[in-house]
């Protein structure tokens, strides 16, 4: 379902989605969600600009993906929402952006099918050895 959102209800927004078991994807044409979700204290993961590097061979998809999953295990440890910003960008999370090579990698078929991701034997798949500890240590 679409609608039309004022800067004010996206919190509201994202409490929601929670309480409902949801992911909340917002398409922003203002281009002031990254900066919202940024200084409430959510953890952000600016994939378009990784996607841009990718492009201009900087970084490779495995690099990228890899930032993803640092970034949604920071997410997970500090219990603060993973924002993944796209910009204008539309990345292949089914193929391109899904090209994993060990259960330790981001697995976008796993982390966007939300029951599946929220059995601790999935998630914690991507959490490293040295990462596995929580605010509390």
């Amino acid at each position: 379902m679409f609608q039309d959102v004022k800067f004010a209800d996206l919190s509201k927004l994202l409490d929601i989605a929670v309480e409902k078991n949801k992911y909340l994807f917002i398409h922003d044409k203002t281009n002031q969600g990254e900066t919202f979700f940024k200084y409430s204290g959510a953890i952000l993961c600016n994939f378009a600009a990784n996607m841009l590097k990718t492009e201009m061979k900087e970084l490779t998809i495995k690099d990228t993906m890899e930032d993803l999953r640092k970034q949604c295990v920071l997410a997970m440890m500090s219990c603060k929402p993973l924002v993944i910003a796209l910009d204008k960008f539309n990345p292949d999370f089914s193929s391109t952006f899904n090209s994993f090579t060990s259960a330790a990698d981001f697995q976008s078929h796993v982390a966007f099918d939300y029951p599946e991701w929220s059995k601790r034997a999935n998630f914690m798949k991507i959490v490293r050895k040295e990462e596995d500890h929580d605010k509390e240590g």
